[in-house]
């Protein structure tokens, strides 16, 4: 099973964990934590993909989803989250969600633990408004470094750019990324 497979399992295993009240992060890290080797950034990595000014004409998550094909160039914006553990370990590799869609910290009154997991949305909603984003370095695999080691929090409001590497329609939509923005916190 190659690793953007498994990847979406996960996923697709923490969403149904979270929507039933069960808490997935044992699993969402479990097979990927053994394959990284941990190790400096390479200058193919994270940082080397940040840039300082958003890039133009970024349209929400679930319009480019709905509308690009693998091969596509495509420029987004997102929130980090859709699952308790929204960042594999040891790998460039996370789960983002379209920002219309609240988390559960938008909820007046809501008290979760964890806001970027998305447990107050259905299952349904979570899968049609995420999206798995990746940085792969030039063997097309991701770099060994995590999105969490380099600073991303869940919630976090991101403007992506990058090249639409799968996509099926059980909803599976991955973008290996080319440019990272992070916006200011509110």
């Amino acid at each position: 099973m190659n690793f953007t497979r498994l990847m979406m399992l996960v996923l697709a295993l923490a969403v149904v964990a979270c929507s039933s009240g069960e808490d997935s992060d044992d699993a969402s890290t479990a097979s990927d934590s053994s394959s990284a080797s941990g190790g400096p950034e390479s200058s193919d990595g994270i940082a080397s993909r940040m840039v300082s000014d958003e890039p133009e004409g970024a349209k929400p998550l679930v319009d480019v989803k709905s509308s690009a094909s693998v091969g596509d160039d495509v420029t987004f914006v997102a929130r980090i989250g859709g699952r308790a553990k929204p960042f594999v370990d040891g790998r460039a590799v996370m789960v983002v969600m379209d920002p219309a869609i609240p988390s559960c910290a938008d909820n007046p009154g809501d008290s979760c633990a964890i806001p970027w997991d998305y447990c107050c949305e259905t299952t349904e909603t979570i899968t049609a408004n995420a999206a798995t984003v990746r940085v792969v370095g030039p063997d097309g695999d991701p770099v060994k470094t995590s999105f969490a080691e380099a600073g991303f929090a869940g919630l976090d409001r991101l403007t992506l750019t990058g090249k639409v590497a799968e996509k099926d329609d059980a909803g599976r939509f991955v973008v290996d990324v080319a440019s990272i923005y992070r916006h200011e916190a509110n």
